[in-house]
Order: structure tokens, then C-alpha cells, then sequence
């Protein structure tokens, strides 16, 4: 039997051995709430029935009661977004979702909200699942010390995606590719259509940066201890956050691939990723068919070219640092079956919800992709490396 012929049979022995364990993954980011922040644009309520169907599926339920219970993921970040104009209110559909996320957990009393790395520990070892909440776009919803003191202080946000789509008051946001960067940012990217700023990844890099709204933001959100992501941000918002992060956060981007594949400013550079190693900070990987296309992999499909990108962000930053940022009900396709079969539940209909996401963590792993050194139970060792990350955000 030829190696290739023995790859589905190994990876489901490894998978095998690996279920032995109780499994405990982490998710970066995660829409539960998507509904209420899309509006009619969205189909399906984290409490009903997926209407997601397969891999494809972009404005369709991914997650609901039902697979977030079976995902094996034992810390979920759930990140609340409210669409400027179909949310029907941005500040109010955040609080209808935050609502909507303590609701669950009142009657889920197996989960639980943490609004600290301690609590988060003590769940974790009580074997109960944490949910940590994060805002995607600060503009429009974090304006006032008011609002600063509601959502922060008094609702337990703990993670804000500082910018997100599009250039706001606070600055500039990463531009994607082709004609999606296009109605992301259309200003930005028409006067890069006269002089273009390229990386060496030709990347077309957006020039807008962090303005002194964005700075002062910046400032008081660290103040209250509040973890910032850098997903989103352009390359020269980055650099103006980057003086007021040291020494107070690691580098969080909860959700993103690697540039030098995706020719876009939305990924990370290499150099980025060895500011995260200086800072013990986190990388989420997106598992994604569009983000992950032209990842030079084993076979030509989605998941191998996760695993690929896994194990080049490993080595910059360790395996443990080296996550995943689903983005489920983000808007984004997910994994197709795999073109060379790994033996797993991925192979009939591919990633197409969270519940599958112990599956996805457990196949990763029977690819080869490197795996830390296990000083906690089982597969908390994701868990345990993002819950010291975040203490140094606290000071806990």
C-alpha cells in the first residue's frame, strides 16, 4: 500500500488515540449573536436550528446551542458586531447580544461568562466551558466614558477588535483583496489605483493609520485592561498602536492567515508574527477555503493548507501561541472535503460548523501540524497559554 493510500488510515488511528483524552480546544473568535448584528441579512438564531448546510455557507446560521455543546471547545471568544445600518441600533444590538449571551449561560450553568484569567482557570477546572466577549469595531459603540464604563466595566467586555471593515474616526483598516477591498474601504483603495503603497508580499497596504481618536481610545481601553486585536487593523494602524501596547499587552490577532499567501494587507507578515514571539502574544488562523487559497500544501484543498500554515506560524511563534479564529457566522466559507480523504467526519461535508471544531483540532493534529508539550490536562494547553497571555493584559 503506497503512502498516500495509507494517509486516511493513519490520520484516523492518531485521531483515535487522540479521543482517548477528553479534548478541550479554544475558538478566537466566534459570531453566536450574528443575527442580531446583521439583521434580515442573516438567517438563523444562535437558539434555533442551524441553517447553515455546508462548507459554502456564508449569511446561514454555523452555530447554535445544540453544536456549541459539542464542539469540545472549552473556551469559546465570543465576538459581538452590530452593522452600522442593518443592526437597527449598534449600541442597542450589542446589548440585546450580551443579553441574549448571559441568557444562555443562566441557563447553560455548565458554561460560564469569565471577565478574568482566574476565573476562567477556576471554570476550566470545575470542566466548565468559558465564554470571553469581544466587540469587532469600536466606532460607533465605544465613543464615551460612558460607554466605556457600560460595556466594560459593568457588561465584561474584555477584547475589542479595535477597527474592522472600514476606515473610521479611529483609523485605518487592513485592505483586503481585489474588489472585496474595494467596497470595504472605497476611498482608500481608489487613490491607491493612482499611487499604489505595496509590501514586498505585493500586498496593496492602506495609508490611513491611527488617528488621535484612535489613540486616545486606545489608551483608555488599556487603561481598563482590555485586550486589543490587531486582526483588522492596517499596517500603519498598527505601527500607532504598537508604542502604546508595549509593555502592557502581547499581540493578539485573533483571526488572520498568512500575507505572503494571500497577497493581502488583511494577513500577518512574517515580521509581524516576530513581534508576537517578543510579546508571548496569540495568533488565530482562519479556516477558510478564500483565505487559506495558494498555501503551497500537501494536497490542494483547505485543510492541508491550514495545517501548512499552522506549522509556519508554530515555528515563529510556538505551537502552544498557535490557535484557531473560526469566524463562524463571520460571512466567510469554511473548509470543503478534503481532495486527499484524512479518515475524519471532515470528509463527507467538510467544516461547515462549530460543533465540528473538535474534529478540526483533532485532524490538524493526526496531519502533523506541531503540538505543545501537554503540562495541562488533556488539550487545555491552548487554553492554559491564551489565559497566561491574557494575565499579562491584566496584570492577574
Amino acid at each position: 500500500m503506497s503512502p498516500r493510500h495509507l494517509q486516511p488510515a493513519l490520520i484516523a488511528f492518531g485521531m483515535l488515540l487522540a479521543s482517548t483524552a477528553t479534548a478541550a480546544f479554544i475558538d478566537l473568535h466566534a459570531h453566536p449573536f450574528m443575527d442580531d448584528g446583521l439583521g434580515t441579512l442573516f438567517h438563523g438564531k444562535f437558539e434555533g436550528e442551524l441553517r447553515a448546510t455546508d462548507w459554502r455557507a456564508n449569511l446561514y446560521s454555523q452555530i447554535n446551542i445544540e453544536s456549541l455543546e459539542k464542539s469540545n471547545l472549552g473556551l469559546v471568544v465570543v465576538s459581538l458586531y452590530a452593522h452600522p445600518i442593518a443592526s437597527n441600533g449598534r449600541r442597542d444590538s450589542i446589548r440585546r447580544q450580551l443579553a441574549r449571551a448571559h441568557a444562555f449561560v443562566k441557563t447553560h450553568p455548565h458554561w460560564i461568562i469569565a471577565t478574568s484569567p482566574l476565573e476562567a482557570r477556576r471554570a476550566r477546572a470545575n470542566g466548565k466551558g468559558v465564554l470571553v466577549l469581544a466587540l469587532e469595531g469600536a466606532s460607533g459603540i465605544l465613543e464615551t466614558e460612558e460607554d466605556l464604563r457600560e460595556f466594560v466595566d459593568e457588561q465584561g467586555l474584555r477584547i475589542v477588535t479595535f477597527l474592522h471593515l472600514t476606515d473610521d474616526h479611529l483609523g485605518g483598516a487592513a485592505f483586503f483583496r481585489s474588489f472585496r477591498g474595494f467596497i470595504m474601504s472605497p476611498i482608500s483603495w481608489f487613490l491607491q489605483m493612482f499611487s499604489p503603497t505595496v509590501d514586498e508580499y505585493d500586498a496593496k497596504l492602506n495609508r490611513n493609520g491611527l488617528t488621535a481618536d484612535g489613540a486616545d481610545l486606545a489608551r483608555r481601553l488599556i487603561k481598563r485592561k482590555v485586550w486589543l486585536d490587531l486582526a483588522h487593523a492596517s499596517d500603519k494602524a498598527q505601527a500607532g498602536l504598537l508604542p502604546l501596547l508595549a509593555g502592557h499587552q502581547p499581540l493578539l490577532y485573533t483571526h488572520t492567515v498568512l500575507r505572503k499567501y494571500l497577497h493581502s494587507e488583511r494577513g500577518i507578515t512574517e515580521a509581524q508574527l516576530e513581534q508576537v514571539k517578543k510579546t508571548s502574544g496569540i495568533v488565530g488562523l482562519m479556516p477558510s477555503e478564500e483565505m487559506l487559497e495558494g498555501t503551497p500544501a500537501s494536497c490542494a484543498d483547505g485543510i492541508h493548507e491550514l495545517a501548512a500554515q499552522f506549522a509556519i506560524v508554530a515555528q515563529h511563534i510556538g505551537a502552544a501561541s498557535t490557535q484557531i479564529g473560526s469566524d463562524f457566522n463571520g460571512g466567510i466559507n469554511h473548509l470543503m472535503p478534503p481532495k486527499c480523504a484524512t479518515g475524519t467526519a471532515l470528509d463527507a461535508q467538510g467544516l461547515w460548523n462549530i460543533g465540528q471544531s473538535g474534529q478540526l483540532w483533532l485532524t490538524l493534529k493526526a496531519l502533523g501540524v506541531p503540538w505543545p508539550q501537554a503540562t495541562t490536562a488533556a488539550d487545555d494547553e491552548f487554553i492554559a497559554t491564551f489565559l497566561a497571555a491574557w494575565s499579562k493584559v491584566t496584570g492577574t
